[in-house]
């Protein structure tokens, strides 16, 4: 194993920095300040990259790179990395893959260190933002969770204490099945190489997939999946494309409760031929319906905390784009520079 101390290693003159010695895992952790990404299969493909702030055990499809502290700022390194066509490198059609002995052969022209750092404390910036709001956005949904799950699983919902519970059922409330309340509709075909890129999410059974210019359903709405993530579950606030490996509910049934019953809901793969969910047996599976003033409470209660995780998403969003922006312009510029 290559020495840790010399991942980034400079060559001929000040401004060039080499990846010839990248670290394989030989089941040590890699340690903080390493830029770690896949060196094989489709991961490898995906160009991504991370940035290890501890210790940290990687499998062996990993590979990282460690900054010099003498030649280059290890977040900038994990900036350059990212906006590097990694893959490009890479040996191999049907399964590429990447060597240390391959990467040794790629170099970069870098600006000083006192300019790299003051693009990385702007490039990180953006992160710890994106960063809080993620965390913001987590603890809300479990608010709702909590929530939820305190009025409807456990039955301490508001004024329970003068509602009789037979069988688990308050009175007043009902079991009714998924096709009794809405039906589930099926989205459409819209292969990858189809899709505009635009302002409307492309949802899947493994979430939003991609963009396009167009939507098919006007928001807010369910995405229920249909082939692949059985039985996933998606809000979407504004307008959306649902693809044909999931359900959907419009407008007209949507509501915050319905999600977060159907997040609650036991779905299994019920096709035989084709693995999938079975719309029948979907529109089959019972749900509790409680009365409608405790509906209304918690209507008003999850629809406020879903406003809060819809606006931190937008912003998320607008810092996403802002970064997309800045950081080939910034690595573009650390090239322009180390020229003059």
């Amino acid at each position: 194993m290559n020495s840790p101390g010399n991942a980034i290693s400079i060559t001929e003159a000040e401004n060039w920095v080499t990846l010839d010695e990248c670290r394989e895992f030989r089941g040590k952790p890699f340690p903080p300040g390493t830029s770690v990404f896949a060196k094989i299969g489709e991961a490898l493909r995906q160009n991504r990259v991370r940035f290890i702030v501890r210790d940290t055990l990687i499998d062996n499809n990993m590979m990282g790179a460690m900054a010099n502290p003498e030649v280059a700022d290890e977040r900038f390194l994990y900036y350059l990395l990212s906006n590097f066509d990694i893959a490009s490198n890479a040996s191999g059609t049907a399964l590429p893959y990447l060597t240390v002995k391959v990467l040794s052969t790629v170099r970069f022209q870098i600006p000083d260190l006192s300019t790299q750092r003051r693009m990385a404390e702007i490039l990180s910036a953006y992160d710890d933002l994106i960063e809080n709001n993620r965390q913001r956005i987590r603890l809300l949904e479990q608010a709702a969770r909590l929530l939820y799950r305190e009025w409807f699983v456990h039955l301490r919902f508001p004024g329970r204490e003068k509602v009789k519970v037979t069988d688990g059922v308050p009175e007043g409330w009902e079991r009714k099945t998924i096709g009794n309340i809405t039906k589930l509709k099926y989205g459409r075909s819209l292969k990858k190489g189809d899709r505009v890129p635009g302002a409307h999410p492309v949802y899947g059974s493994s979430g939003v997939v991609g963009t396009h210019e167009k939507a098919l359903v006007t928001g807010p709405g369910i995405i229920l999946g249909r082939k692949g993530n059985i039985g996933s579950v998606f809000w979407s606030e504004g307008d959306f494309y649902p693809i044909d490996t999931v359900y959907y509910i419009d407008r007209r049934h949507c509501t915050m409760y319905l999600y977060w019953t159907l997040l609650n809901t036991q779905f299994i793969n019920t096709d035989v031929a084709v693995p999938g969910l079975n719309r029948d047996f979907a529109h089959s599976r019972k749900l509790l319906i409680p009365h409608t003033a405790v509906l209304t409470i918690f209507e008003r209660h999850a629809t406020a905390i879903q406003r809060q995780i819809d606006q931190l998403e937008k912003y998320n969003a607008s810092l996403q784009r802002m970064r997309r922006l800045l950081l080939p312009r910034f690595m573009s510029d650390a090239i322009v520079f180390a020229n003059i």
